[in-house]
């Protein structure tokens, strides 16, 4: 569209410019006056159709540079939580003793660097429209499209192995409870018990293997206190821990992802609009070759 504008617009300009040159200023005026007016509205429809183009650019363009301002403050606060919680939790929230690295502070870390580089780049190529930075943006943005894409089909296909495997790996890590340089996996096994109200991976008699005997953490017990998961089992939370959170897992994920998608989809709405912005250099106004100027310098020699 500013090509088409930006070549109309020339081609509108040239043409009462020339016939200035070809006409010159009429009679009895004084050399060097402009041309005459009539021949300016010619021009007006396509300067209109141009300025009305660019102005429509020019908004696209701030309103990416906004919306990604705004992404980008998001991740800045996703990084600042996690770093938060790996300078004081430590290893706080690794259940698996298969990856000992998927920590609630590292995913939240790795999470909140990615936003604030998406953000990054789709504000610096919006706001100069450079061609490099928006195709940088497209190609992050649609490798997290086919991540979430691979991810949940592999979930939704492989769901039955996936618990089986999750629940054999935490089942595997309740025998690292309490032991010297697993302090992470102790609190998080602690405040998960006693937060969501649970006991052991998939019973409470998780834990009989555990110690070899019927007994259970005191995070357990319905109320707390010192040696509690020693007394009877009806004073111990009895539902399962892994379906516990799975399901409240669920519950807030489904706002989560809907507010996650809309996000990208909004963003890749710009995208497009951006990008032609930025492949579309749209030319000056043609008000430089207005037929004044060419008329102008038509008059000169006669004076």
């Amino acid at each position: 569209m500013t090509d088409s504008c930006a070549a109309g617009g020339l081609r509108s300009g040239l043409q009462p410019g020339l016939a200035a040159l070809t006409i010159g200023p009429p009679a009895g005026s004084p050399s060097g006056d402009r041309a005459p007016p009539g021949l300016l509205p010619a021009a007006s429809p396509e300067l209109k159709r141009c300025s009305m183009a660019r102005g429509c650019l020019q908004g696209v363009k701030f309103l990416m540079f906004a919306f990604n301002l705004l992404f980008w403050l998001g991740g800045c606060g996703i990084l600042g939580v996690g770093i938060w919680l790996a300078a004081t939790q430590g290893n706080f929230a690794t259940l698996s003793s298969s990856f000992p690295s998927l920590s609630a502070a590292n995913l939240l870390i790795v999470t909140g660097a990615f936003v604030m580089a998406i953000g990054f780049v789709g504000c610096i190529g919006a706001i100069k429209e450079n061609k490099c930075l928006l195709l940088t943006f497209f190609v992050m943005l649609l490798l997290v499209f086919l991540l979430e894409a691979t991810v949940t089909t592999l979930f939704f296909a492989c769901t039955d192995k996936i618990d089986r495997y999750a629940q054999q790996d935490l089942k595997k890590g309740l025998h690292l409870y309490g032991t010297p340089g697993n302090v992470g996996l102790t609190n998080a096994w602690s405040i998960i018990q006693t937060d969501f109200r649970c006991c052991g991976v998939s019973n409470y008699t998780d834990w009989f293997e555990v110690y070899n005997a019927t007994r259970v953490p005191d995070s357990c017990c319905l109320e707390f206190s010192e040696g509690c998961g020693l007394h009877a089992p009806g004073t111990w939370w009895k539902a399962p821990c892994y379906e516990t959170v799975k399901m409240w897992l669920q519950e807030n994920l489904v706002a989560v992802g809907i507010f996650g998608l809309c996000t990208a989809l909004v963003q890749v709405r710009w995208v497009g609009p951006a990008s032609g912005a930025a492949w579309t250099h749209p030319s000056p106004p043609p008000s430089s070759l207005a037929p004044q100027h060419l008329g102008g310098s038509a008059s000169s020699p006669r004076g």
